[in-house]
């Protein structure tokens, strides 16, 4: 969203060759909104459109191994809750976080 308010987004999407003053200006916006975990995976991006592209992708990995071990978790789920509303909760947050 910041990027599209500030009229950046076309960094990113590649619909339009931007100066290179609005590339950096993309570029910097992108880099200085991730939280310092995030930084390593776009380091040595050299513009908007590549630090875009490697976060996509280590998000997309991300988001397939997570889904794996949520199926792994609700596949293995047991009834170990104190009661059975305890399990049923237990069982709609895994549900929830699918």
């Amino acid at each position: 969203m910041s990027l599209m308010s500030k009229g950046l987004w076309s960094a990113v999407s590649g619909e339009e060759a931007l100066p290179a003053t609005k590339e950096q200006q993309a570029h910097a916006v992108i880099v200085l909104s991730l939280a310092n975990s995030q930084l390593m995976h776009v380091i040595g991006s050299e513009t908007a459109r590549a630090a875009s592209g490697k976060l996509v992708m280590f998000h997309r990995t991300q988001d397939m191994a997570n889904r794996l071990w949520l199926k792994e978790m609700f596949a293995s789920l047991k009834y170990t809750a104190s009661s059975i509303s305890g399990h049923v909760m237990e069982l709609e947050e895994l549900v929830m976080k699918m």
